[in-house]
């Protein structure tokens, strides 16, 4: 989806701190979804 996609280019320009996730997170979310902000130290990141 481009809608997305633009969102997260214009926060990595703007140097924001962001999640994607493109999938459910356990606790947290039951889909897709941006946090933008610092990441929560309930989660971890996978790369």
């Amino acid at each position: 989806m481009i809608v997305p996609r633009a969102l997260m280019d214009y926060l990595r320009a703007a140097r924001i701190p962001f999640i994607a996730s493109w999938g459910a997170v356990r606790g947290s979310a039951s889909g897709a979804h941006i946090h933008v902000g610092l990441p929560s130290p309930r989660i971890s990141v996978r790369r």
